[in-house]
């Protein structure tokens, strides 16, 4: 759905939305970890070290862990419009399947 919404296409239904995306549920799902694991890694990473809650770090990292979730959703956002543009272009070069008459 995705897809088409990013071409607007009219009448844009589940159905040829699944098959404009056939094929590349691998590809699409690579990207998002490729593009996001360096900010779940960065995350987990600090926040092992931190076990006094209260503590001004635990405080600190709670902070700075907002700030990445919000960096981390916005990235997200940015990466799927970028995806499904690019799939969008390659399903608009293919050609339309025969309409039965």
């Amino acid at each position: 759905m995705l897809t088409a919404i990013a071409v607007a296409a009219p009448g844009a239904r589940l159905k040829p939305a699944l098959a404009d995306t056939k094929g590349q549920a691998l590809r699409i799902l690579a990207i998002f970890v490729l593009a996001l694991l360096p900010w779940i890694a960065g995350v987990a990473l600090i926040g092992r070290r931190i076990e006094a809650v209260g503590s001004l770090p635990s405080v600190i990292f709670l902070l700075l862990s907002g700030v990445a979730k919000t960096i981390e959703l916005s990235m997200a956002a940015v990466v799927a419009s970028l995806v499904f543009i690019a799939l969008s272009a390659k399903v608009r070069q293919a050609p339309a399947p025969p309409r039965a008459a």
